[in-house]
């Protein structure tokens, strides 16, 4: 039966493709067939092998195919562990998303004029997990200009985890001023008013129908947002949980009579962001962050508290920031961040105190360039109950588009994607293990390609390798028209 279904639900999307006239005809990936990708790596139709050893001793295989078109998107994929104690029998899915502005009806005009992000959007989908429980869902989306609106419902209909179905319905509702009769429309086509209320309500598998609203409000110098919520049916019904906070952005000073230098821009130098929520606990907690972003330089601090409730408790806080430059900080050395954020050198020191009690200290230092990444840390607990050795990482990226011999041109051309990659790491956690890595990554405009492995070389959690190796293939197909003008014979697996 499920596997009826799934062929049903390929076959109506193959059929809706034909239909809409956007369906291409497969093209052959035999040798000396053309390359029609013109450059752009997002193709309709792509395939994604992969294989990899977890830490465990498990060996997992799987495949993902996925289509891509301007009115609907097609997945399905299928996995199975074929070697290790976690062998089990496969796991898979199908499903997609169709959309469309008005009518689905025959003859009605193709009025999608090229757009994928449409009004409303249908995505179906079935699963099954490694448990053997299979999972039919589906979601219903509407998008507008002042409004977003979306519902879904699904159900386990076969497996140990057979029960009731789960469901939810809610959206978006957005405006400028007033929405009294007669008020005009003047969102002028900006999804992103200053106003912003959603309503949701939902049931999830145990049982618990959850209602809860959000309102925000945004502005050219503050941000404000607020909710409530509360399940209101089911075995957790329970006092409602809130929360309301906000930031307040400013250049200067907030002194009476200040100018207002904020010029439109949301990205000021100086943000402050008060908050105060209550959880499902009933733990009310208070905390506040500041922030200060600068040229060369960011900053920031915060402290928070449970002020009332079963895990009132001691504060926690923590202090930080980035220093960024280009070349030296000695006396006198020339400003040369030309005004931009990104440097190629960062240190970025912190401290901070956790709900346990626990002071914990640290610095990142990373080296960003044309042809190569690096990064390294070092932080420890140095007060509190988890006070431990230090944990460390050293890593990086370096990247080419041929060779490496001594000699051969530089050809990056200042772009640092790159068709090759790779990256190796080391670092040290909490429990003493020592873990080595490297990733291996080629791109292309057809093509993506990603292998790792990994080993933990020192320590209590010293084990066997894990790795992987996997990538996507991407081609187009082609229209009856385009077959037609460059007289491309049909090959015989096409």
């Amino acid at each position: 039966m499920i596997l009826k279904l799934s062929l049903i639900l390929c076959v109506t999307y193959v059929c809706y493709a034909e239909d809409s006239g956007d369906f291409r005809l497969k093209r052959s990936l035999q040798p000396g067939a053309p390359n029609i990708n013109n450059g752009n790596k997002q193709q309709p139709w792509e395939v994604s092998p992969n294989i990899n050893r977890d830490g465990a001793g498990n060996v997992r295989t799987d495949i993902e195919v996925q289509n891509h078109g301007k009115d609907h998107d097609f997945n399905a994929g299928w996995g199975k562990v074929v070697r290790g104690p976690g062998k089990a029998k496969p796991t898979w899915h199908a499903g997609g998303t169709i959309r469309w502005r008005r009518s689905l009806q025959p003859g009605a005009p193709d009025i999608n004029n090229g757009k994928k992000q449409q009004p409303w959007e249908v995505s179906p989908n079935i699963n099954r997990d490694g448990a053997g429980n299979v999972r039919t869902d589906i979601e219903v989306q509407n998008h507008g200009k002042d409004h977003d609106f979306n519902a879904g419902w699904g159900k386990v209909v076969r497996g140990p985890g057979k029960a009731k179905p789960t469901w939810h319905a809610g959206g978006t509702i957005r405006w400028r001023r007033s929405l009294q009769p007669g008020a005009p429309n003047i969102n002028n086509g900006n999804k992103q008013q200053p106003w912003e209320v959603s309503p949701n309500i939902n049931r999830d598998e145990a049982g618990n129908v959850r209602t809860d609203i959000q309102v925000q409000n945004h502005g050219k110098d503050h941000d404000f947002n607020a909710g409530w919520g509360k399940v209101v049916r089911g075995p957790g019904k329970a006092k409602p949980t809130w929360h309301a906070g906000g930031t307040i952005r400013w250049r200067r000073s907030l002194q009476p009579g200040a100018p207002d230098i904020n010029n439109g821009k949301k990205q000021q130098p100086w943000e402050v962001s008060p908050n105060i929520n209550r959880d499902g606990a009933g733990n009310v907690r208070t905390d506040i962050e500041v922030q200060n972003h600068g040229k060369d330089h960011d900053f920031n601090a915060g402290w928070g508290k449970v002020v009332r409730g079963p895990g009132k408790a001691k504060p926690t806080w923590h202090a930080g920031g980035t220093i960024r430059w280009r070349r030296s900080l000695q006396p006198g050395a020339p400003d040369i961040n030309n005004g931009k954020k990104q440097q190629p050198w960062e240190v970025s020191p912190n401290i901070n105190r956790d709900g346990a009690g626990n002071v914990r200290t640290g610095i990142e230092v990373q080296n960003h360039g044309k042809d190569h990444d690096f990064n390294a840390g070092w932080g420890k607990v140095v007060r509190g109950p988890g006070k431990a050795k230090p944990t460390w990482h050293a890593g990086g990226t370096i990247r080419w588009r041929r060779s490496l011999q001594p000699g051969a041109p530089d050809i990056n051309n200042g772009n640092k994607q790159q068709p090759w990659e790779v990256s190796p790491n080391i670092n040290r956690d909490e429990a003493g293990n020592v873990r080595t890595d490297i990733q291996v990554q080629n791109h292309g405009k057809d093509h993506d390609f990603n292998a790792g492995w990994g080993k933990v070389v020192r320590g209590p959690g010293r084990a066997k390798p894990t790795w992987h190796a996997g990538g996507t293939i991407r081609w187009r197909r082609s229209t009856d028209q385009e077959d037609d003008q460059q007289e491309i014979p049909e090959s015989p697996l096409s």
